[in-house]
């Protein structure tokens, strides 16, 4: 019924606004952009893309490090973030045309609330409103494209939601942490008590160092909306960071990184060419597979290549995009161990070498996860009291379910894996306690038979649960889902139950 009301919310926008005033304009920016769309096709022609927007949106995810190599030469102030938010703008009307409008319009409403609405309550609001928005987007993307994984504005459309939600936080948290040194209290979380047995302060670190001491104005905001390396495939990244970028007067840059992010694309688009046609997700992920594969051995080998098929196509997009940023200067970090911690979204090697899961959704879509817990985990209550809420993880993994869309496979995958989070957690807290590993074994600096082991059990267990329960995000549907689990006898869901009880007695 829900899915029916906003539908038809979503019919009602498209025959009153979408079909009369903007679909008539759709040939004209179309004519504009012909010269790009014809190269484009030559490239996706040479290149065998198989398709063309997703090759074009290739082609400006590359142009972006050229243009920010140009950037660094940009004067530092209006210069810089006029340039950043004209480009990015750019970018996102030749791949989406008119539909850019819908990322205008979320921001420039949740601009509106940061101005007239309680500190508080434009948080609220912008959250509601931007994620009520994308709920509209991703049903009306359903009723056109069912169960399709087509390249359209619901990329960018995700993308901005992320960041218009996060201003009006950073915001109010800039009030907070003005309050806090007013009191001559460092906001930073401090987990010891006082006298009494409370925390000394309840400001998370994230809160106090992503606060912002004003609010933006509104070329900041859109330049930080749209700015052009990150817009059209991530990584997601703060407000304060960007307006560090825009007003600096020395950018660093470091050609180690740069080549490190560039190889590390290529590499992926390697895999993907050479990965993809050998592993369709929509013929493996079927009870006939199943059935007619000729071992267990064959069966594990198909999934977990479909599954690590669909993390290269995000690692493609996501390193050349990071490599754009490095070149041009912006995320640097110092104080981080890693210098450029602020765009750094992927992390191949500690998502394929991981060997728990909890550092397996540590690394894949990095700064995604650093949104969830930075505007969620830490926000739904108060954690200064107790750590590791589970409530708190269950609702991150629906918000991060939500976010993605509403496909039941999404939801089924999630909600599976913040069961296997609270395994990892249980048998952590419980091997800390009894001492089963040293410190030195737990860092790393120590290497015994005894690690080594524990490590190729985490890694063929962690990566056998991740390809397992992922093939209900790529299946999207419920019955197709349900087939496939059928099909294999719902055993991963079998040994997670076990292993909850089990985790919860020790």
């Amino acid at each position: 019924k829900k899915m029916k009301f906003t539908v038809t919310i979503a019919n009602a926008l498209y025959e009153t606004i979408q079909k009369p005033y903007l679909e008539p304009i759709s040939p004209a920016i179309g004519a504009i952009f012909a010269p790009i769309y014809v190269m484009a096709g030559k490239v996706n022609d040479a290149l065998g893309f198989g398709d063309e927007t997703a090759c074009l949106f290739m082609l400006l995810v590359w142009l972006g490090m050229p243009l920010m190599l140009l950037g660094r030469y940009v004067p530092s102030g209006f210069m810089r973030t006029f340039y950043t938010m004209a480009i990015g703008m750019f970018f996102s009307a030749i791949v989406f045309q008119w539909q850019i409008l819908h990322s205008i319009v979320v921001a420039l409403a949740s601009y509106i609330g940061i101005l007239i609405l309680p500190r508080k309550l434009s948080s609220y609001f912008s959250f509601i409103m931007a994620f009520g928005y994308l709920a509209i987007v991703h049903f009306w993307r359903m009723e056109v494209d069912y169960l399709g994984w087509s390249l359209d504005f619901s990329t960018l459309q995700m993308l901005t939601t992320l960041k218009v939600i996060a201003v009006p936080f950073n915001i109010n948290d800039g009030y907070k942490k003005k309050k806090l040194e007013k009191d001559g209290i460092k906001g930073r979380f401090n987990p010891k008590k006082d006298e009494k047995g409370n925390p000394q302060n309840k400001m998370f670190a994230d809160h106090y160092d992503f606060a912002l001491d004003r609010v933006p104005n509104l070329l900041e905001y859109f330049g930080f909306i749209f700015f052009f390396p990150c817009v059209l495939s991530g990584p997601v990244y703060e407000m304060k960071d960007y307006l560090i970028y825009v007003y600096a007067d020395h950018l660093p840059s470091s050609i180690v990184d740069v080549l490190k992010q560039v190889g590390f694309g290529v590499l992926n688009l390697g895999l993907y060419a050479v990965v993809s046609p050998h592993f369709p997700g929509a013929e493996i992920l079927t009870p006939e597979f199943v059935q007619n594969c000729d071992s267990y051995l064959q069966l594990i080998y198909s999934v977990w290549g479909c599954a690590i098929f669909l993390r290269t196509k995000y690692f493609i997009g996501w390193y050349f995009a990071q490599a754009a940023c490095v070149i041009g200067g912006f995320g640097y970090t110092p104080e981080s161990e890693d210098k450029w911690e602020a765009i750094d979204q992927a992390d191949l090697v500690g998502v394929e070498c991981s060997v728990c899961p909890r550092d397996q959704v540590n690394n894949w879509n990095k700064n995604v996860a650093r949104w969830l817990k930075r505007y969620c985990y830490t926000r739904i209550s108060d954690l200064t009291k107790r750590r590791g809420n589970m409530k708190n993880m269950l609702y991150t993994y629906t918000i991060s379910a939500f976010w993605h869309g509403f496909y039941p496979g999404y939801y089924m995958m999630w909600a599976s894996y913040a069961f296997v989070q609270e395994v990892h957690k249980n048998i952590f807290r419980f091997n800390r306690r009894v001492k089963f590993f040293s410190e030195e074994e737990y860092s790393g600096k120590k290497w015994t038979i005894k690690i080594i082991i524990w490590n190729i059990l985490g890694f063929i267990v962690s990566h056998g649960a991740l390809s397992y329960f992922t093939a209900s995000f790529q299946l999207l549907a419920l019955d197709t889902s349900i087939a496939f689990f059928n099909s294999v006898y719902w055993i991963g869901h079998i040994i997670l139950a076990v292993f909850v009880i089990v985790s919860y007695m020790l």
